[in-house]
């Protein structure tokens, strides 16, 4: 949900030895959604308003059969144990304009926020509900009232939830963004930990930060380049950086 250019399924096509299937990408821009199908042609993207979705359109997605399962951005994970499964992941980064520190803050109150707590009303009518859920968000989200009433719907359904503030500096990524993830899962977690507790670090191992110029073409090109009039206006504004940066 809310699948964007499709961060969510470039992320699972990372995993090692994790064979999935993205069933369905629900996202409102027509312009992500052409960035989206360029990248993964074979998945089906419905442009949508997600206020419209319904439970049996979620239910004859997550249904129809697959061979290796991970769904939504609805996501299907395969597990290789004594027997090989099929379970439901739902991904998801709802607007984050109504939480951000520098905006108004109406959180429920604004309209953006009408989508995802529609979406958790229709989860309670599946017929098997998933068994994960990601979340994504920007710090502030988790003293939100909207946060509250997706809360009310883990605890109703025995859902066992993980909360995280995390930048991607952390993850040896060389930007400093901090993100409010939420984890939610059917069976308890393996991590000691009290649930409401909001974890700030995760065990990722010793972590070498890549300067920026891993992820930089050498030769970009001149139409790329701000110009002179534009960086004396905002230049100051700017955080800028060079090659050799780690954030």
């Amino acid at each position: 949900f809310y699948s964007g250019i499709g961060g969510y399924h470039t992320a699972l096509s990372l995993l090692p030895n994790t064979p999935f299937s993205v069933v369905g990408a629900f996202e409102i821009s027509s312009n992500a959604n052409l960035v989206y199908r360029l990248n993964f042609p074979d998945t089906p993207v419905f442009e949508t308003n997600l206020c419209g979705l319904t439970a049996s359109k979620l239910d004859a997605l997550t249904q129809t059969p697959h061979a290796d399962h991970v769904t939504s951005e609805a996501n299907h994970v395969t597990s290789e144990a004594d027997h090989v499964t099929s379970e439901i992941l739902f991904v998801m980064s709802p607007p984050c304009q109504p939480f951000t520190r520098q905006g108004a803050r109406k959180d429920n109150l604004d309209p953006r926020t009408e989508s995802v707590l529609h979406l958790f009303d229709i989860f309670s009518e599946l017929e098997s509900l998933p068994d994960y859920f990601l979340l994504e968000n920007v710090q502030g989200f988790e003293f939100s009232q909207t946060r509250d009433r997706i809360m009310a719907f883990f605890s109703q359904h025995g859902y066992h939830v993980q909360e995280y503030l995390l930048n991607s500096n952390q993850l040896g990524i060389p930007n400093s963004r901090l993100r409010y993830f939420l984890l939610a899962r059917k069976r308890p977690f393996p991590v000691d930990g009290k649930e409401g507790t909001i974890r700030r670090e995760v065990d990722m191992g010793t972590k070498v930060q890549p300067a920026l110029s891993q992820y930089l073409d050498v030769n970009p090109g001149p139409e790329y380049e701000l110009g002179d009039k534009f960086l004396g206006k905002w230049g100051r504004l700017l955080d800028i950086v060079t090659p050799s940066s780690t954030r």
